[in-house]
C-alpha cells in the first residue's frame, strides 16, 4: 500500500496543485499584461480625444478667420507697381495738396537691396514725395497698413524750399507672394 500512497500524493495532489499552481500564476500574469495594456490604451485614447478637442477648437478658430485670410493672399498677390500707383492717388486725395505732393515714382528692373540677398522674388520702388512730417507720416501708414508685402529699405529726408515741407526720397521692398 505504501507504494501507491507514494503514486497517489505525487498524482493525485502534488502534481495537480502544481498545474493549478501554474494555470493560476499564467492567469494573474496575463490579467496583469491586460490591465497594463488596458490603462496605456485608455491613456492613448483619453490623449486622442483630448487632442481632437484641440484640432475642433483650432478648426472653429480658423474657418473664423478664413475670410480674412483669403482677403490678405488676395492683397498680396497683386501686382505691386500698379498697386502702389493707384493706392498713392487714393491717399493724396485725402491730404492736403499744399502738404502732400508725390514727386516721383520708379520701379528699377535690377534687383538691388533685401530683394538681392533673397531666394523670394521681390522688386524694388522708388518713390518720392514733397511734403510735411505729419501728412508723410499718415501716407506711410496708409500706405505700408494697404499694401504690408512692402518693406521700408531706404529713407532719405532733406529741406524743401517750399513753405516748410521736406523732400523725402523711400526705397520699398516688395515681396511677391
Amino acid at each position: 500500500m505504501t507504494s501507491y500512497k507514494n503514486a497517489i500524493t505525487v498524482f493525485g495532489f502534488i502534481v495537480p496543485a502544481l498545474i493549478v499552481a501554474v494555470v493560476l500564476t499564467v492567469g494573474f500574469v496575463a490579467r496583469g499584461h491586460v490591465q497594463t495594456s488596458l490603462q496605456n490604451k485608455s491613456k492613448h485614447f483619453k490623449g486622442f480625444n483630448r487632442n481632437q478637442q484641440q484640432v475642433d477648437q483650432l478648426e472653429k478658430q480658423l474657418s473664423q478667420k478664413r475670410e480674412a485670410s483669403e482677403y490678405w493672399n488676395e492683397l498680396l498677390g497683386r501686382e505691386t507697381a500698379s498697386t502702389i500707383t493707384s493706392h498713392l492717388r487714393d491717399i493724396s486725395s485725402k491730404l492736403p495738396s499744399k502738404e502732400f505732393q508725390i514727386t516721383s515714382q520708379s520701379t528699377p528692373q535690377n534687383r538691388s537691396g533685401f530683394g538681392s540677398a533673397s531666394a523670394q522674388s521681390s522688386s524694388q520702388v522708388n518713390l518720392g514725395f514733397r511734403a510735411n512730417f505729419r501728412s508723410m507720416q499718415k501716407a506711410f501708414l496708409e500706405l505700408e497698413t494697404r499694401m504690408p508685402q512692402l518693406q521700408l529699405q531706404d529713407l532719405k529726408i532733406s529741406p524743401s524750399n517750399q513753405g516748410g515741407n521736406l523732400n523725402i526720397d523711400a526705397s520699398y521692398t516688395a515681396w511677391a507672394p
